[in-house]
C-alpha cells in the first residue's frame, strides 16, 4: 500500500517552513490486520548550505514485523531567492506485523554537523489475522503436491555458534518450481538470521521423499542467542498461481543449544571457533619519528562466527594520540562457519621519544572442536620513537641527499615540470638513475648560475655612452607582476596537473597545487575586474555559482584533515574542481 502523494506533499511543504534539520516518520493508517502489509516512510530534510549529513539515516527497529520490502529517494534544490540549498530524502519500508496487538514504532536518528535528530516515536495497532483467509492462501503438501521444508545441517550446536539453514521446494511438477519467490526466513529472539545464497540449486529427485523433486531455494546462517530447545523460524514463499499470490510455509524445526562451559575467561566475549589476532604497522623501518602518523593493523583472522565477533580494544595512552579505526570485514561462509578476518586500521601519532608499547585487552575464545577456552591475552607492539633529530641522524649520506632533493622538488612543484615523478622513494634500494638524475640536477643549477653571471657581466660591460638611460628593469616582485598582468592561468595545465596527482594519491601536493592555482585565478580576477573572485559572483548575483564555490571549498577542507587519505576521493575533488572552474573560465 503507497502512501498518497498528496499526504507526502503536504509533509513536504511542512517540513520546509518547520526548522533546518527535520525528520518525522508516518504511515498512511493507523490499524492494520496481522497478515496485512503496510508501507512506512521516514521523511528527512536538510535546509542550508553549510549542514552536512554525517550518518546514514539509522532506522527504528523492526523486529516485531516482517521486512517486505525497501525504497529511498533523494532531491535537491535550491532555492532560487535565498540561494540556500534543500536536501529532502524519503525512505520507505513494506512491512508485515507478526503479532496483533498495539506496536510501537521507535525513532529514526541521523546526525547533521555534530548533533543527533530524531523523529517523534508513535503506536499503531495490529488486528488478529483472519484465519480463514490464511489458510485459503496457503498450500500444503498433501492438497497440491507442492510444500516448502526446512533442513537444519547441525542440529545441536553452543550458544553463539552458527549452523545453517536449508530451505528446499518440493513438487511432482517441473512447471511449479518457476512459480515460487520471494523466499524469506525472518529473525526472531531466540536466533539471529543472515543470508549465504538465494540462488536456486538444479532441480533433482528428492532422497527424502520418493516420487517428488527437490530444489534449494536458500541457505541461511543462524546463530542462537540463548540455551536450550529453540524453535527456528518458519519459512514462507510466495506461490504464484492463476494470477493469484499464495504462501508456502515451511513446518517448524527445532536445534539442542548447548551452554558453553562455565570456566570461561573474564574477557570472553562469545567468540566461537578457531581465531589469531595481530597488531602490526605498515613500515619495516626500526624507528619512527615523534609527531609522524603510523599506520596501525589490528587483525583477527581465522574461522568461526567472525560476523560477530567484537574487536579488542587499543588502550589509550599519554605517549601517543590515535583516530577512530576504519573497519573492513572479509569474511565468507563454508557452511557451517565463516572463515576470513577483520582489520581495524588506526592512524596513531607518537607524542613522546623512547620505546613505547601499543597494548590491546585480552582476547580468548572458546574452540568447539577441542572443547576448550583459549585466552590469547594482550595483543602488544612495541615501537622506537625518535625526535626529529635523532631520526635525521640514523640515516646514511645518501638517504639525506634524497631527503633533502624531494624537499627541493616538493617547494618548486608546478603543473609544466612534473617533479613529483623525481622524487626518491626512501623504503626502495639505492636506484642509480635517480642518484644520477639528482646529481645532473646539481650540477645543471651550477652550470645555469655561471652562465648568467657571465650574462650579466657582459650586459655591464657594453652600458650605452649616451646621457639618455634606458628604462629601468625594476625588481623580480615588479617584473614578475608587470609578466602576470600579461598571462592569464593556464586552466587546462591545471587540471591535467590535479588528475594525475589523484591517480598517484599525492594528497598534500594536490592541497598545496590547488592553493596556487586558486591564487592565480584571483589575481587573473584583480587584473581585469579589481575585485576577488568570492566578490565578483556575489555583485553580479552569481547565486548558482556562489553555491558551487561553497560546496568546493567544504570538500577541500575534509581532505585536508581526512586521516584516511585514498586516490578516489582525490579525482572524485578533481573532477568538482574542473567542473566548477570551467564555469569561472570564461569570465576571465
Amino acid at each position: 500500500m503507497k502512501l498518497k502523494l498528496i499526504q507526502i506533499l503536504s509533509f513536504l511543504f511542512a517540513l520546509n517552513v518547520f526548522g533546518q534539520v527535520t525528520i518525522v516518520g508516518l504511515t498512511d493508517e493507523k490499524e492494520f490486520k496481522q497478515n496485512k502489509k503496510f508501507t512506512i516512510t521516514f521523511i528527512l530534510q536538510i535546509n542550508g548550505n553549510d549542514l552536512v549529513q554525517e550518518t546514514p539515516i539509522k532506522l527504528p527497529d523492526f523486529s516485531k514485523f516482517e521486512e517486505l520490502g525497501s525504497a529511498s529517494d533523494q532531491n535537491t534544490i535550491v532555492d532560487s531567492k535565498t540561494g540556500v540549498m534543500i536536501n529532502q530524502i524519503i525512505y520507505q519500508r513494506v512491512l508485515q506485523p507478526k503479532q496483533s496487538g498495539k506496536l510501537k514504532i521507535g525513532s529514526a536518528l541521523v546526525q547533521v554537523n555534530g548533533k543527533m535528530y530524531k523523529s517523534e516515536p508513535f503506536d499503531i495497532f495490529v488486528k488478529e489475522a483472519d484465519k480463514k483467509s490464511v489458510e485459503n492462501n496457503s498450500i500444503s503438501k498433501n492438497n497440491n503436491d507442492l510444500f516448502l521444508n526446512v533442513e537444519i545441517k547441525d542440529k545441536e550446536v553452543y550458544q553463539f555458534q552458527s549452523t545453517v539453514a536449508v530451505i528446499k521446494v518440493y513438487s511432482k511438477d517441473y512447471d511449479q518450481f518457476r512459480k515460487v519467490t520471494n523466499v524469506q526466513l525472518p529473525h526472531s529472539k531466540a536466533v539471529d538470521v543472515e543470508i549465504i545464497n538465494t540462488k536456486p540449486s538444479e532441480i533433482e529427485p528428492s532422497e527424502e521423499f520418493p516420487n517428488f523433486l527437490s530444489q534449494t531455494i536458500a541457505e541461511y546462517s543462524i546463530t542462537p542467542n540463548q540455551p536450550g530447545k529453540i524453535e527456528v523460524p518458519n519459512a514462507v514463499a510466495v506461490f504464484k498461481n492463476n494470477g493469484k499470490n499464495h504462501r508456502l510455509i515451511s513446518p517448524k524445526s527445532k536445534i539442542s543449544v548447548n551452554n558453553l562451559p562455565e570456566n570461561s575467561p573474564a574477557n570472553f566475549k562469545n567468540a566461537i571457533g578457531n581465531f589469531e589476532v595481530s597488531l602490526t604497522k605498515n613500515s619495516t623501518e626500526e624507528f619512527q619519528e615523534v609527531g609522524k602518523p603510523i599506520d596501525i593493523f589490528l587483525k583477527i583472522s581465522g574461522e568461526g562466527n567472525l560476523h560477530k565477533l567484537s574487536l579488542p580494544v587499543l588502550y589509550p595512552s599519554s605517549n601517543y594520540q590515535f583516530y577512530p579505526p576504519k573497519i573492513t570485514k572479509n569474511i565468507i561462509s563454508n557452511g557451517n562457519s565463516y572463515q576470513g578476518e577483520i582489520v581495524a586500521h588506526y592512524i596513531l601519532v607518537p607524542k613522546k621519544s623512547g620505546e613505547i608499547t601499543l597494548k590491546t585487552d585480552h582476547f580468548s575464545y572458546f574452540d568447539n572442536d577441542k572443547k576448550q577456552y583459549f585466552d590469547l591475552g594482550n595483543i602488544v607492539l612495541p615501537l622506537n620513537i625518535l625526535t626529529s633529530e635523532q631520526f635525521e641522524n640514523t640515516k646514511s649520506t645518501l638517504e639525506k641527499m634524497n631527503n633533502y632533493t624531494n624537499t627541493v622538488l616538493d617547494k618548486v612543484e608546478n603543473p609544466i615540470l612534473k617533479t613529483a615523478d623525481l622524487k626518491v622513494d626512501e623504503s626502495s634500494k639505492i636506484n642509480w638513475k635517480f642518484v644520477w638524475i639528482n646529481l645532473a640536477l646539481v650540477f645543471g643549477l651550477f652550470y645555469f648560475s655561471f652562465i648568467v653571471n657571465r650574462f650579466i657581466k657582459a650586459k655591464k660591460s657594453s652600458k650605452p655612452t649616451s646621457k639618455t638611460l634606458p628604462k629601468p628593469i625594476g625588481s623580480v616582485a615588479e617584473t614578475e607582476l608587470e609578466i602576470r598582468k600579461n598571462k592569464k592561468t593556464d586552466f587546462q595545465s591545471y587540471y591535467n596537473y590535479f588528475e594525475l596527482l589523484a591517480s598517484k594519491n599525492s594528497d598534500e601536493v594536490f592541497l598545496k597545487s590547488y592553493q596556487d592555482f586558486f591564487t592565480e585565478v584571483q589575481q587573473d580576477f584583480q587584473t581585469k575586474y579589481h575585485t576577488t573572485l568570492q566578490e565578483y559572483l556575489e555583485t553580479n548575483d552569481k547565486q548558482e555559482y556562489l553555491l558551487e564555490f561553497s560546496l568546493l571549498n567544504k570538500k577541500l577542507e575534509m581532505e585536508k584533515y581526512n586521516p584516511y587519505k585514498n586516490s578516489e576521493s582525490l579525482q572524485e575533488l578533481s573532477q568538482a574542481i574542473k567542473i566548477f572552474y570551467k564555469k569561472i573560465e570564461v569570465l576571465v
